[in-house]
């Protein structure tokens, strides 16, 4: 105030200046909108933008983006998890129900409204993020397949495993791929600390040598010929072609039990028979991982596959293409006479 009791001009406007109650804006950790009779909250959280991501070299093309929420806290103590970190892409973007179903986590309250506020809010948050000075940004780059991703020495694994090149995981604050979990995907769910540089697979050779007595030397190449199919692209691009282990025997000779303690090195030793080749090939372009084809008896199939996978040509129709990144392990009671 002045001598004369009077207010500076500057804070008889601020004072006077009519808020737009239907202007969506944060205040004390919530959303909401300012009316005359006082804050009114539509979610217990406000949202921040944690990078953007984009497969690009250049992060020219933004695929989506990386929401943090911070719940709104109560008292004096902040809890340590009261921020919650999302995937979401642009075509979710540009839905209330979309981005709710993004939000997933039962902590946070979304008010029903008959407007949707949402989307334009964060769409405003996105653009002004990207605005930024690229020293001020952060690239994530999407997550292709489960296991090593194309052109990079980083394995995930799952949503909270992503390991380098030496098998150490990578702490959070650290990675630079972005999982979207929406998607299907055939995760390896049982690696959960540093790989133990083989401490584990020197057991179990000890182990397979007791179980498989005489048979243990073609376990042994059964190991040997899983590593091709664990680094398909790499064995693609020296070989030109890469074909499909076959484990031949007569039944109930311990093929399958064999096939299990082989896959069994990647974390995931369930096999899979009677299946159609749209099947197999889905689980090929999905990731690196080897995975198991028991007891085939569908030559046709088994032909089509081994002759789409060779080099890396895979399958096309209408709706897409699938290309793949490693083959099955198959075993089979057939003659080898009628796999040629």
């Amino acid at each position: 105030m002045d001598r004369d009791g009077e207010l500076p001009d500057s804070e008889r406007a601020n004072c006077t200046r009519e808020v737009d109650p239907n202007r969506l804006i944060e205040k004390d950790g919530s959303l909401g909108y300012q009316k005359s009779s006082g804050f009114e909250a539509v979610t217990n959280f406000k949202i921040t933008v944690g990078g953007y991501v984009a497969d690009d070299e250049y992060g020219a093309l933004p695929e989506g983006y990386i929401l943090i929420a911070q719940m709104e806290a109560f008292g004096d103590d902040i809890p340590q998890n009261n921020l919650k970190t999302f995937f979401i892409n642009n075509r979710t973007l540009g839905s209330q129900q979309g981005i709710i179903n993004a939000l997933d986590c039962n902590a946070l309250w979304i008010a029903q409204t008959k407007d949707p506020f949402l989307p334009q809010y964060i769409f405003n948050l996105c653009r002004g993020y990207m605005r930024q000075p690229m020293e001020h940004k952060k690239q994530f780059h999407p997550v292709k397949v489960i296991g090593k991703q194309p052109n990079n020495e980083i394995w995930v694994l799952n949503k909270d495993v992503q390991l380098d090149v030496n098998g150490h995981i990578i702490p959070v604050a650290e990675r630079k791929f972005i999982l979207d979990c929406r998607k299907k995907h055939e995760f390896v769910a049982n690696v959960t600390e540093d790989l133990d540089n083989g401490a584990a697979l020197r057991e179990l050779f000890e182990a397979e040598k007791l179980l498989f007595g005489n048979n243990f030397p073609q376990v042994l190449m059964a190991h040997a010929v899983s590593s091709l199919s664990a680094n398909f692209d790499l064995v693609i691009d020296k070989f030109d072609g890469c074909g499909i282990p076959v484990l031949i025997g007569h039944p109930v000779s311990g093929k399958s039990t064999a096939l299990k303690a082989v896959l069994s090195v990647f974390g995931d030793f369930t096999l899979v028979n009677s299946a159609t080749r749209k099947y197999i090939e889905s689980r090929q372009a999905a990731t690196t991982i080897p995975f198991g084809w028991d007891d085939v008896s569908d030559t046709k199939t088994l032909a089509d596959i081994a002759v789409s996978s060779f080099n890396q040509a895979g399958s096309a129709t209408m709706h897409g293409e699938t290309k793949p990144h490693t083959v099955p392990i198959v075993t089979t009671n057939l003659d080898a006479s009628q796999l040629k």
